[in-house]
């Protein structure tokens, strides 16, 4: 089980830890008797004290962690997007205080499975070419904090074969094995995810509304984006 301090209860450890110290000393001070006592047994109040340390070094340590992932935790929001053929195209721009690392554009289908398609999702890689004289031009695909409308481009990529999960298809192809297996329909989305420095994910979605379309041969993403619905 992953057990995890919260941040509240991580104050609380740290604040009770604090005032168990200050009554153990308080009592120390009180109790003179008490304080030969435990100097006989001085082995005994040093793996107490030891422990007691550890828990309140535990706590800030968790708490100052929450915070530094917080402070440094990017924020991606897309400005515009464009699709030509096969090709997305977005303009993205990082609000947050943390760099954006792994931006890729995740592609989710669903539709009725079958005995050899099943539902599913996969990532493209989202390759950074940002405009004429952008220092990191083609370079990499991480968004530092407070850039603006940089340029990405990718492919969307998808999964519909459960047997084999790392065979993932382009949009065309796969829709000209649905249509062939009869599947008339299916329901797509499309989101732009990133990581933080720490590996959290984030995810933003490109279009407001899932995409149900009636299949074709074909479909690129140009066509999914313009088609209405049915």
């Amino acid at each position: 089980m992953d057990w995890k301090l919260s941040a509240q209860h991580q104050r609380w450890v740290w604040f009770v830890g604090g005032i168990a110290i200050l009554v153990v000393v308080a009592i120390l001070w009180l109790r003179p008797s008490l304080r030969a006592t435990i100097n006989r047994n001085q082995g005994v109040l040093s793996v107490l004290l030891t422990a007691m340390l550890v828990v309140l070094y535990f706590g800030q340590f968790q708490l100052q962690s929450r915070q530094l992932r917080f402070q440094n935790k990017p924020h991606i929001e897309i400005q515009r997007y464009e699709t030509d053929g096969k090709q997305l195209e977005v303009w993205l721009s990082n609000l947050g205080n943390g760099v954006a690392t792994d931006i890729e554009i995740e592609t989710c289908i669903d539709f009725e499975p079958t005995d050899n398609f099943e539902p599913g999702c996969a990532s493209g890689r989202l390759r950074r070419v940002g405009e004429e004289g952008d220092a990191k031009k083609r370079v990499g695909n991480s968004l530092e904090a407070g850039e603006h409308n940089v340029r990405f481009v990718g492919q969307p990529v998808t999964e519909i074969t459960p047997d084999d999960p790392s065979d993932r298809w382009g949009l065309v192809a796969a829709t000209d094995r649905l249509v062939s297996a009869e599947i008339d329909e299916a329901t797509l989305n499309f989101s732009i995810t990133s990581k933080d420095l720490f590996g959290r994910e984030d995810r933003e979605r490109v279009f407001y509304w899932d995409k149900t379309v009636k299949l074709e041969r074909g479909m690129d993403i140009e066509e999914i984006k313009m088609h209405q619905g049915i």
